[in-house]
C-alpha cells in the first residue's frame, strides 16, 4: 500500500515536470509563431509603402514639366495615394522642411533631414517612411510658363541640376495589425506564464506533500517498531524479573550465612551484577508498558536537586562533579516521570563524563539542558533516541528512548544539539 502510494507520489511529480516542459516548449513555438507573423506584417506594409512611393515618383516624372511640389495636380496625385488601404497619410516637406502637401493633419509625422534611400521609423501603430525626391523649382516653373519653350530648350531647362529642389516625402502607414498581433502575443505570454506559475506553485506543493508523506511513513514506522518492541520488552522483563528476584534472594541469603571473606566478595559482586540486570528489566518494563501522566505543579530546581542527590554517589566515585546553574519556576508534569527522565540523562552524562570531569546542568521556565565532556568516540547523533542503541559497554539502550516516550507524553520535546561536548535539551514549549 505504501509502496503504491509513494508511486503514485513520483508518477504526478514526474507529471508536473512534463506539463511544466509542455508549457515552455508552447511558450516558445508561441513566440516563434507570432514574431513570423509580425515579421510578414511589417514587410508587407512596407513594401506596400515603397511601391506607393515608386508610383509617386513615376507620377512626378510624368508631370516634370509642370509644377509639381505645389500644383493641384500634385495634391490630388498625394490624396489618391493617401486613401489606399494600409494608408493613413502622405506628406511633402521641402528643402527647408515646411509642408507643402498634408491631407491627414492627424497622421503628420516630423521631419527628416538628409535622406538616402528608404528611411522607415516605427511607430505605436504606424510605420512611416521617408524618401527624397527632386522636383522643379516654382521660379522655374513661372518663367517656363511665360515663356513657352522648343523642345530642345525645355531639355535643357529639365537637365539642369539648378532649376530642381529637394523635397522630403513621409508615407504614414497603418501598421495597427502588426501592434494587434504584438498585444495577442503578448496576452498569449502572460496566459502561459500565469499557467507556468500555478503548476510550479503545484510542483513545490507536490514536492513537500511528498517530503511530508514519507516523514510521516517513516514516523509510523518508527511508532509501529517502538509498539511492537515494547510489547517485547513488557513479556521479556516479566519472565526475567521473577527468576531474578528468586536469585537475588538466595544470593543474599547465602552472603550472610557465608564466613569465607572469599565467598563473600564473590556473592558481592554478583549482587552488583544483579542489580545491574534488575535496573535493564526495570528499562524494559517502562519502555514496554502504557505511560500515563499524574500531572502536578512541581519546582523544577527542586526535581534537579533530588536527581543529583540520588547519584551522589555514583558522582563521587568517578570524581565527576555537578555544576547547577538556573532560575527555579513551577512546570506541570508527573513529578515520578520527569525524575526518571532527569535521572536518565544524568546517568548518560556520568557514565559518558571522563574522570574528574563536570557535568553541567541548566535549568529555567522553558527547559533544562545537561552538557559533558565525552570520554572516547562521540555517538551517532542520529541514532542516539533508538531502542537498544547504545555506545557503551554495559547498558540496554532504552534511556534515551524512554526519555523520549516520556518527553512525548507530556509534550516537551528532547533534542541533542552536539555530541562532542555532548548536549541534551529539553524543552518545555512555553
Amino acid at each position: 500500500m505504501e509502496q503504491n502510494k509513494n508511486g503514485f507520489a513520483e508518477k504526478l511529480k514526474l507529471v508536473l515536470i512534463a506539463v511544466i516542459l509542455l508549457n515552455l516548449i508552447h511558450a516558445v513555438i508561441h513566440i516563434q509563431s507570432y514574431t513570423r507573423n509580425i515579421e510578414t506584417y511589417k514587410h508587407h506594409i512596407i513594401d506596400m509603402g515603397i511601391n506607393s512611393l515608386k508610383s509617386l515618383e513615376g507620377g512626378r516624372r510624368a508631370f516634370m514639366g509642370s509644377r509639381f511640389a505645389g500644383t493641384d495636380r500634385l495634391k490630388r496625385f498625394v490624396e489618391e495615394l493617401s486613401r489606399q488601404n494600409s494608408v493613413l497619410n502622405m506628406v511633402i516637406f521641402d528643402e527647408n522642411g515646411n509642408i507643402e502637401v498634408n491631407p491627414s493633419p492627424e497622421y503628420t509625422p516630423p521631419y527628416m533631414g538628409e535622406i538616402s534611400g528608404y528611411s522607415i521609423v516605427e511607430g505605436r501603430d504606424t510605420i512611416t517612411i521617408y524618401t527624397s525626391l527632386k522636383t522643379f523649382s516654382s521660379q522655374n516653373h513661372e518663367h517656363m510658363q511665360n515663356r513657352p519653350q522648343q523642345g530642345q530648350r525645355l531639355m535643357q531647362e529639365l537637365t539642369n541640376p539648378d532649376n530642381f529642389q529637394d523635397i522630403t516625402v513621409a508615407l504614414v502607414m497603418d501598421s495597427s495589425a502588426v501592434a494587434l498581433a504584438k498585444r495577442q502575443m503578448y496576452t498569449g505570454l502572460a496566459q502561459i506564464g500565469i499557467i507556468l506559475v500555478f503548476l510550479i506553485i503545484a510542483y513545490v506543493l507536490v514536492i513537500r506533500f511528498i517530503k511530508l508523506h514519507l516523514i510521516q511513513i517513516e514516523r509510523l514506522k518508527k511508532v509501529e517498531q517502538e509498539a511492537e518492541m515494547g510489547k517485547m520488552s513488557h513479556i521479556l522483563a516479566h519472565e526475567i524479573r521473577n527468576p531474578l528476584s528468586s536469585i537475588s534472594g538466595l544470593i543474599s541469603f547465602a552472603a550472610k550465612k557465608e564466613q569465607s571473606p572469599d565467598i563473600k566478595d564473590i556473592l558481592s559482586h554478583t549482587t552488583d551484577e544483579i542489580n545491574r540486570l534488575n535496573t535493564i528489566v526495570n528499562d524494559f518494563l517502562t519502555f514496554g508498558k502504557e505511560l500515563k501522566a499524574d500531572m502536578q505543579n512541581i519546582s523544577v530546581g527542586a526535581l534537579v536537586d533530588k536527581t543529583v542527590n540520588l547519584l551522589s554517589a555514583d558522582f563521587r566515585s568517578k570524581s565527576v562533579r555537578p555544576v547547577i546553574e538556573g532560575e527555579d519556576a513551577l512546570i506541570k508534569v508527573d513529578a515520578d516521570k520527569m525524575l526518571q527522565v532527569l535521572f536518565n540523562l544524568l546517568l548518560n552524562a556520568l557514565q559518558a563524563s571522563p574522570e574528574h570531569g563536570t557535568v553541567e546542568i541548566r535549568y529555567s521556565e522553558k527547559g533544562i539542558s545537561v552538557k559533558n565532556d565525552v570520554a572516547g568516540e562521540a555517538p551517532e547523533k542520529s541514532r542516539l533516541f533508538e531502542p537498544f542503541y547504545t555506545t557503551k559497554a554495559k547498558g540496554s539502550g532504552l534511556g534515551l528512548a524512554v526519555v523520549k516516550r516520556i518527553c512525548a507524553l507530556h509534550g516537551f520535546q528532547a533534542e541533542v544539539t552536539n555530541t562532542n561536548p555532548f548536549i541534551i535539551e529539553l524543552k518545555f514549549g512555553r
